[in-house]
């Protein structure tokens, strides 16, 4: 059976493969439903299958697919909705899909909205004010505050069949949160436990992930964000944010020379470099510059942090350490967008940075966290992390090794970090989440970075051949891959009944 657009999976598919957990999710009778798991353990997809099959038993319906962020709504949650999706559930011919409407017709009346949840504020709620439900799906739950819940929860009121209003959410867990004290809390009230069920999925229950997955993120990740992400506890994050920082472990003495770096006592010129910018004004600017080793190692050279400076006066700054390195990219933070455009007077252009905090501290977190696969590049001894910081950036130490999350009013961590001491801490992030993968291969140097015989000039030269190799095996894959379709299967699947 084709869906909608093609993809990794279609419904047959993913209910031919489907998880014990997910199939309890699916057939759950009650009328609030929540999946809560790390990552990969197969949320989105259970939470799109549970809404497509309810649509099925629902002449006439009204579902809502919400996530608080639109872009993330378009780009992950819809799109696996309509990979999901049969071709011939739709109405008119297989037409039924209005992408500028954001609205899925089927050829038994029932209609799917796509609609981001940002309605904390009451003038951005117009578009979900007016709908009468059959149901709802919260992709990602744990983004949206409890009052978003409560709001959609009022919206399920259609008049139609035997069947009863529901709604789902799928996410990871944050903490002790309203989800925690509505779907899993143990003295949770009377009416929430006969209304809620509350599903937990680890990772590693997930037997369709590609070999090694849960190793890699058992050597990659930090271990708050193991025991959150991997095995899907509501522990809450406490005190620090990076806890793992060192400072003999992550920092260098620019003042020694390295054999990492060619027997200099700083990263080699050609190296590419990375920068993330936090745009200061009453608050100091905070600028950060990173080399990129050729195993994706990061090597923090320098920083500006500078209170009450002129746009020019840091411009003079930036070029003076930026003289003879090579740009790979610069992000800035885009809420001050007067003084980006000030900066490209100066020939300082970049891009808006990647500002989604939670999974910035979760990247930067992955980069300081010591693997134990990995030698550390200055003493030769296991473990090591991927990200060190020259000891010329003071503040940058100061910031990372004091970052805290934030406690409310009754003194209990809200999981988001105290606004305050973060300028650095910001830039870094800026720098690693825009720029950077998450670190889960370990990547070997090439030999020409590791042949003693080599001078400087000819590693240069080396890597920019392979700069250019990269290139060409690039646009080869894109043209190899480009075009045709997926072979078509056929359909044999029962739908599962839902009660």
């Amino acid at each position: 059976m084709d869906s909608v657009i093609q993809g990794e999976i279609n419904l047959e598919t993913a209910l031919a493969g489907i998880l014990p957990h997910q199939k309890e999710f699916i057939q759950c009778d009650k009328k609030f439903a929540s999946y809560i798991g790390g990552f990969g353990s197969g949320k989105t997809v259970a939470g799109c299958c549970s809404l497509i099959l309810q649509g099925r038993q629902v002449e006439n319906g009204l579902f809502l697919v919400g996530r608080y962020h639109y872009p993330e709504l378009i780009d992950s949650t819809r799109r696996t909705f309509l990979e999901l999706f049969p071709q011939e559930w739709l109405a008119d011919g297989g037409k039924g899909w209005k992408e500028s409407e954001n609205r899925l017709r089927t050829n038994n009346g029932t209609e799917y909205l796509f609609r981001h949840l940002d309605i904390a504020d009451s003038s951005k709620r117009s578009h979900v004010r007016s709908l009468n439900l059959s149901g709802f799906l919260i992709d990602e739950a744990a983004d949206v505050p409890e009052s978003t819940f409560l709001e959609l929860d009022s919206r399920l009121r259609r008049k139609h069949g035997p069947y009863g209003h529901f709604g789902r959410l799928v996410g990871n867990p944050a903490g002790r949160d309203w989800i925690f004290k509505r779907f899993y809390d143990p003295k949770r009230r009377v009416e929430w436990q006969r209304l809620h069920a509350g599903i937990l999925a680890p990772t590693r229950e997930n037997i369709h992930l590609p070999e090694g997955y849960v190793q890699e993120k058992l050597n990659s990740w930090p271990p708050d964000w193991i025991d959150r992400y991997l095995n899907a506890s509501f522990a809450d994050f406490t005190d620090l944010i990076y806890k793992e920082f060192d400072y003999n472990l992550h920092t260098w003495d620019p003042g020694e020379k390295w054999s990492i770096f060619n027997g200099a006592g700083n990263p080699p010129a050609a190296w590419p470099t990375i920068v993330g910018i936090d745009i200061g004004g009453h608050d100091p600017w905070g600028i950060v510059f990173m080399k990129v080793a050729p195993n994706g190692m990061l090597f923090q050279f320098d920083e500006i942090y500078e209170r009450g400076i002129l746009v020019r006066d840091i411009a003079e700054r930036y070029w003076e350490i930026m003289a003879n390195q090579e740009l790979e990219g610069m992000a800035y933070d885009y809420q001050n967008q007067q003084a980006a455009y000030e900066l490209e007077e100066h020939q300082i252009a970049g891009v808006p940075a990647i500002k989604d905090i939670k999974a910035g501290l979760f990247k930067v977190g992955q980069y300081l966290h010591p693997d134990h696969r990995l030698p550390n590049p200055f003493t030769g001894l296991f473990p090591s992390p991927r990200y060190f910081i020259s000891l010329k950036c003071e503040h940058t130490i100061r910031e990372l090794s004091a970052y805290s999350y934030e406690k409310n009013k009754q003194g209990i961590y809200t999981g988001d970090p105290v606004d305050k001491d973060n300028h650095t801490c910001d830039a870094v992030r800026y720098a690693i989440h825009t720029f950077r993968p998450e670190p889960e291969k370990i990547i070997a140097a090439p030999g020409y970075m590791t042949d003693v015989t080599l001078d400087e000039f000819s590693r240069m030269y080396y890597h920019d051949i392979a700069k250019h190799n990269a290139k060409i095996e690039a646009r080869k894959k894109k043209h190899r891959f480009g075009a045709g379709s997926p072979s078509k299967r056929p359909f044999s699947y029962r739908p599962i009944v839902i009660r």
